[in-house]
């Protein structure tokens, strides 16, 4: 009859239990919460990474395109360096209206 009686310590360990329990919930739902809200941050810096590398790819054929087509023409020197500047000018400025929808603008100082 003792052991029926005496109901305090089983209730004890089960409000430990259920306080585990809902620690451990707690717990996961908030580590949840900071992976989701650290891959969204991630997401944001890892598209500045390949918007640089997508320029940069850009610019790298670009300039390789000017020097084609300026040296094969077969002209003077000073019409050759004519026509790079010309071609690379034309992509200096075209370049922010390529990137202005992804918000990008270009500064007067460059």
């Amino acid at each position: 009859m003792g052991l029926i009686e005496d109901r305090g310590a089983q209730f004890m360990l089960l409000a430990g239990f259920i306080i585990g329990i809902g620690l451990v919930i707690t717990t996961v739902m908030l580590n949840s919460i900071m992976f989701e809200g650290n891959m969204a941050i991630e997401s944001v810096t890892e598209n500045s990474k390949y918007d640089m590398v997508n320029l940069m790819q850009i610019t790298t054929d670009e300039i390789r395109s000017a020097y084609r087509n300026s040296t094969e023409k077969g002209g003077t020197v000073q019409n050759n360096t004519r026509n790079f500047t010309n071609q690379i000018n034309n992509f200096s400025a075209n370049l922010p209206k390529i990137y202005s929808m992804y918000g990008g603008g270009r500064e007067d100082n460059i």
